[in-house]
């Protein structure tokens, strides 16, 4: 499909498409959403949360992956949490887990790493 920079801007098109049809649904439709600005929450969450996917499946680094996942989650946790009218009082201790997740992440994931570009070596043992 596409890569690189192209994809990321696929993405971020996708997302402000999503959030111009909610908001054509809301005027149109009577799709009542009070705190409506916080769909704008869910345009960085793709974004990291592509981020994430690109990083693991270009470099095939896990540790690589924690930041952009949890910057994503978190992102995605804010939003829900407008979008849904939750309290702040008792929520908040999701940002601890994903704080903690975001710690652990990278040492469960170490350093093992796929080669990104492959080295020399490996192109001439194949053939």
């Amino acid at each position: 499909m596409y890569s690189g920079a192209r994809s990321g801007q696929l993405w971020f098109a996708l997302a402000l498409i999503l959030v111009g049809v909610l908001f054509l649904l809301r005027n149109y439709a009577g799709l009542q959403i009070d705190n409506w600005w916080a769909l704008f929450f869910l345009i960085p969450a793709v974004g990291s949360l592509w981020g994430a996917y690109w990083v693991w499946r270009t470099t095939g680094l896990g540790y690589a992956v924690a930041g952009p996942l949890i910057t994503g989650l978190v992102f995605l946790t804010i939003a829900a949490i407008f979008l849904l009218q939750l309290e702040w009082g008792k929520i908040w201790p999701i940002f601890l887990v994903l704080a903690g997740l975001g710690a652990l992440l990278p040492s469960m994931f170490g350093r093992r790493r796929r080669e990104w570009p492959p080295r020399d070596e490996d192109a001439v043992s194949r053939g």
